[in-house]
């Protein structure tokens, strides 16, 4: 209630409108074709792939994790050769509607030289994540709940769309040298 003037009264009402925050998990899946993986054996990261999801991380709109993090990364755990070994990252969580876009990559050490380290080749894919969060049902009315959709589009895997995708490859490789000499005693050769 205020005074507009002496002696007359309004009421004032203020609303405000918060909606609950949205969880996402991004996973991947990684093969390696020529040899079986092991546990951890190959690492992966989740970064912001635009400036609005950057933004966002660093307001807190966005939570990567349990923590303050601007980064994740996960690992694929040990597969048999060919088979698919699936790995997520830690929950996101989103308290502010908006469409969000991460890349997803496969961490390659400094010591591989041109994507190649111990007869494994690595996949130079970037799996773009799409994350829309909205507070809106079907018929566009706000929920108070936000909800989160993910979407995956692989650089190099336009056919994997359900995950972000890797594919690395093992070859042996190496030479020998043989030598020998042969001695004949008792008789000419």
């Amino acid at each position: 209630l205020y005074e507009i003037e002496p002696g007359v009264y309004r009421l004032q009402f203020s609303n405000s409108y918060s909606a609950d925050p949205a969880e996402a998990v991004v996973e991947g899946s990684k093969v390696l074709y020529g040899r079986d993986m092991d546990d951890g054996e190959f690492t992966f990261t989740l970064d912001a792939a635009d400036e609005t999801t950057d933004a966002a991380i660093k307001d807190g709109s966005i939570t990567l994790g349990n923590s303050k993090a601007e980064r994740l990364e996960a690992s694929a755990p040990a597969a048999d050769d060919g088979k698919a070994s699936v790995f997520s990252f830690e929950k996101l969580t989103f308290s502010r509607a908006g469409t969000y876009k991460f890349n997803v990559t496969e961490k390659i050490t400094a010591s591989a030289k041109n994507g190649k380290l111990s007869g494994v080749t690595y996949d130079s894919n970037v799996s773009t994540v799409t994350i829309t969060v909205s507070d809106k049902d079907k018929g566009g009315n706000k929920t108070g709940k936000l909800a989160a959709a993910v979407t995956y589009s692989n650089s190099r895997h336009e056919d994997a769309d359900d995950k972000a995708f890797f594919s690395n490859t093992y070859e042996e490789t190496g030479s020998a040298s043989i030598t020998g000499s042969k001695t004949i005693t008792g008789r000419d050769f």
